[in-house]
């Protein structure tokens, strides 16, 4: 089957520069209220900002907080293709909106850069690597709101030591806060 994967536009929206990145607990799958009471003021500050984008058109907000103290080489997250929060680019429900920031520059999220057609097998499970061959691409720019629906795209392992800290917001109607500490 031939699919045009990536037909969602990415919305930029730049935002403040932090300085040093502040250390708070990795959250995954927080509510809005639990992720603010439990970060420090530095990511609660850039979660209230980040609220301005908010489309408000999902029955859950779920919130992910990640800080990482990365050596050079390492990755902080998945290295393979992905889109967030679904195991394939055509599942029936209403398509998720995330929005993504990344402050730190030792370690960018690579986006597949624009909308491509591609022979997508009907597998439960789409392995997306063995499909892109060499795919044209962006790294985000820290510092900068990303608003995204079901967009390929994957974690770069850092280039040199250094503290990142990733902020989603995902409207959605399939996951319910969890509100795991980790």
């Amino acid at each position: 089957m031939i699919a045009v994967i990536n037909s969602t536009k990415i919305i930029k929206t730049p935002i403040f520069t932090i300085g040093n990145i502040e250390h708070s607990p990795t959250i995954k799958y927080g509510s809005l209220d639990f992720v603010l009471q439990k970060s420090n003021k530095q990511v609660s500050k850039i979660i209230e900002t980040m609220c301005s984008v908010i489309q408000n058109k999902h029955s859950y907000i779920i919130v992910d907080v990640k800080v990482h103290d990365l050596k050079e080489k390492e990755l902080p997250c998945l290295d393979n293709w992905h889109i967030d929060c679904v195991g394939r680019h055509d599942e029936p429900q209403k398509e998720e909106v995330h929005h993504l920031v990344l402050f730190g520059d030792c370690s960018l999220t690579s986006f597949i850069d624009g909308p491509i057609e591609i022979d997508v097998p009907n597998d439960k499970v789409i392995n997306w690597n063995k499909l892109l061959v060499d795919p044209p691409t962006f790294q985000i720019e820290s510092n900068t709101i990303y608003t995204y629906g079901r967009n390929l795209h994957k974690g770069m392992p850092a280039t040199k030591n250094g503290r990142r800290l990733l902020i989603r917001i995902t409207e959605t109607d399939k996951i319910n806060p969890r509100n795991i500490i980790k």
